[in-house]
């Protein structure tokens, strides 16, 4: 059969995307039905000859050329393709077979022709477009093209995310600063993820649930870092997050002079992230846990946005000084000789007020030293100087080797794409792969004295062999090695794994410190 010229496939492709419900008279059906199989046969080709990548695009286009082709062939087309030998999902389960053998990335097999422009915007408006969508993908039938479909556009979903984390990694060599619209790109591309990767998971389980708002989120929130899974001292309540206007406190030029003015060490930046978030709670004006600060739309002037991170980079200077409480590494001695600058004794922290613990109080003095910020804490009776000199005389003997900086912001390294889980506890956090190979990476983990290690459970034997990062935050696991997770992918199709990222601290061979700073679960799918 003499194939159509190049520029006329391309047309086809965009003709397609333009007019997303297909022509099923049946005047045009059988015509459309030989268009569609040059298609899948030819693929969409660039005039270079390569295969032209799908790439972005606002994901509200036409089904999988597999979903729309199952759902319209006829009888009598079916017949007309046994006859030639070829089954109706034939040629895409090749050209999807060769891919994988291939190893190349999923989005260039060309055998969707859609017109994918990535948005302007992952805001509220594209939130609510995409949710749209999510509700017509919800209600397709639950058939194996489908999956392919929840597959591919969560790995395209993942690759947005990406692209907004390396624009944001390009403006600081060591901290990164996500604006009130990054941020609700971030927040929205969770979201729009999530959904996929659940409904997938389920899908692959037999549990679905019949409503799509199981998934999807009627209203907007932010959902992409669970507040009541902080490790904070005293705990915390969920707390609701309303949401605001535009962040009119944010100037990231004076926000990145100010952070880098301050006395603290590079390594308190590395890995460090800073969410700018339209949103506000009742309770905090900041949150700041294992990596990541949150900063609610509370305030009017960028200055008092400044005395909120002042005090959040103070902690981690703290943590240098004191040593991380709850840690082998804190050192009792140091605190006393703060504490004694006040004439109070040491608190334990965890039992008294927020404006009478130590920590706090440091935190404050060190907004109230270098960005000269009024204390909200209670401590009082100190100068200045001698605050300012404790700092930093402490900070010249640290030895910061010793430091336990903890980042959980883990990235998840699989089937060729990257998905960043921010937060590391997680209820939602689930990764579906085909590639049983998986790399997890930790940016700025500074892990001191301790050992970091990666702990898996699957649903078929129960705990495997923990495996360890590297020094610099690194970890290989090859998933589905044991004759019993081969059998369980074979019979059932996917296998579920818990991912724990742990701290281990030896004292002796029987007492060691085991916290757990990350879980998240995996999914190996047999695929296609």
């Amino acid at each position: 059969m003499k194939k159509k010229p190049l520029h006329h496939q391309q047309q086809l492709c965009r003709a397609l995307t333009r007019h997303r419900q297909p022509i099923i008279t049946k005047q045009f059906q059988f015509g459309i039905g030989l268009l569609l199989i040059l298609l899948i046969v030819a693929g969409c080709v660039s005039p270079s000859g390569k295969t032209e990548m799908v790439d972005d695009q606002t994901l509200a286009g036409i089904p999988a050329v597999w979903d729309w082709w199952t759902q319209q062939t006829s009888p009598v087309q079916a017949r007309w393709m046994s006859s030639f030998g070829l089954q109706t999902e034939d040629l895409l389960v090749r050209k999807l077979e060769k891919q994988r053998h291939q190893q190349t990335n999923l989005f260039e097999m060309g055998f969707v022709c859609l017109n994918m422009r990535e948005p302007e915007a992952f805001d509220r408006a594209w939130f609510q477009s995409d949710q749209t969508y999510f509700q017509q993908l919800h209600s397709l039938p639950d058939t194996h093209g489908r999956r392919v479909k929840l597959y591919l556009e969560t790995l395209q979903l993942q690759r947005y995310q990406q692209n907004v984390i390396s624009a944001v990694k390009k403006r600081h060599p060591h901290y990164r600063l996500y604006s009130p619209a990054e941020t609700d790109a971030i927040n929205s591309l969770f979201i729009a993820t999530n959904a996929r990767r659940r409904l997938l998971k389920d899908s692959l389980s037999g549990d679905l649930e019949s409503a799509w708002e199981s998934y999807y989120p009627i209203e907007y929130t932010y959902a992409f870092f669970q507040l009541e899974h902080l490790n904070l001292q005293g705990g915390i309540e969920k707390a609701a997050v309303e949401v605001m206007d535009h962040f009119t406190a944010y100037d990231e030029a004076v926000i990145h002079d100010f952070l880098d003015a301050l006395p603290a060490p590079e390594m308190v930046y590395d890995g460090k992230e800073v969410f700018f978030i339209n949103g506000a709670n009742d309770e905090y004006g900041a949150v700041h846990a294992n990596g990541q600060i949150l900063v609610f739309n509370l305030f009017e002037d960028v200055s008092d946005v400044l005395k909120l991170l002042a005090h959040e980079v103070g902690h981690e200077v703290g943590y240098l000084i004191f040593g991380r409480d709850g840690y082998e590494n804190q050192k009792n001695s140091i605190k006393e000789a703060y504490a004694n600058l006040y004439g109070y004794p040491v608190p334990v922290d965890e039992r008294v007020p927020w404006g009478a613990r130590l920590s706090e109080n440091f935190a404050e003095d060190f907004a109230w030293v270098y960005g000269d910020f009024p204390k909200w804490s209670w401590w009082e009776g100190a100068e200045k100087s001698l605050i300012q000199n404790f700092i930093e005389t402490e900070l010249s003997r640290t030895d910061l080797s010793d430091a336990v900086l903890i980042r959980d912001n883990v990235h998840v390294y699989a089937d060729n794409h990257i998905l960043t889980l921010f937060s590391g506890f997680h209820e939602d956090h689930v990764q579906v792969i085909v590639d049983p190979e998986i790399q997890l990476v930790i940016d700025g983990f500074q892990k001191g004295p301790y050992d970091l290690f990666v702990h898996v459970r699957n649903n078929v034997t129960g705990n495997l062999p923990r495996q360890p990062f590297s020094d610099n935050g690194v970890a290989m696991l090859n998933l589905g090695q044991l004759p019993e997770e081969q059998q369980r992918l074979e019979t059932e199709g996917y296998v579920v794994y818990e991912i724990q990222i742990k701290l281990y601290h030896y004292t002796s061979l029987r007492k060691y410190h085991q916290p757990t700073i990350a879980r998240f679960w995996v999914v190996q799918w047999a695929g296609w």
